[in-house]
């Protein structure tokens, strides 16, 4: 989107087919362990898997409306300022560090970082509503055009919401 790339979409497409495919196999593998170890631990760690599974399957999903943004905004020759995407960016950089530090939480089961992955959650949210509010604020001044509004408070809203998935993963290890 900051780069209005939309040549990124087939891109995205490819990743989350592979995503989808992969997810598919690993929820398969989830039922034949459920299947043969039926311990409370065991079940407790699957049931949290699956519903990692499921939210990666989401932010998939966000990916693929950021690309539908992209595209709006270029059908459409919405312009946004170079403030407004980099404070965009500085959300995806915020995203970026709550997916690595839930992908290892994930993987380590170590809820060391959790108080970090929260407050990284918290600062997403933050800045959306900022975003938001500064958003209007520009449409009351007129230094924006009503018609990127729907594009920007869809994407900057996306973007929480992947947040949110980000942080149901890191807690999801809390289960185990």
């Amino acid at each position: 989107f900051i780069e209005q790339d939309t040549a990124k979409t087939e891109e995205v497409m490819r990743l989350n087919s592979e995503t989808e495919e992969t997810l598919s196999k690993i929820d398969a593998y989830l039922v034949q362990v459920s299947a043969y170890d039926s311990t409370l631990d065991t079940e407790k760690r699957i049931a949290a898997l699956h519903s990692c599974l499921g939210d990666i399957h989401r932010v998939g999903e966000l990916a693929e409306n950021v690309t539908k943004y992209t595209r709006r905004t270029e059908k459409d020759q919405l312009y946004f300022s170079p403030k407004v995407k980099d404070d965009i960016k500085g959300m995806y950089e915020l995203l970026e560090k709550m997916s690595e530090k839930a992908g290892e939480l994930l993987i380590s089961g170590a809820m060391d970082d959790i108080n970090a992955i929260d407050e990284l959650e918290n600062e997403v949210d933050s800045r959306r509503k900022r975003l938001i509010k500064e958003h209007v604020a520009r449409l009351g001044s007129g230094e924006c055009r009503p018609e990127s509004s729907g594009v920007f408070v869809n994407l900057v809203c996306n973007l929480e919401r992947v947040g949110d998935h980000l942080n149901y993963i890191a807690h999801s290890s809390e289960a185990n």
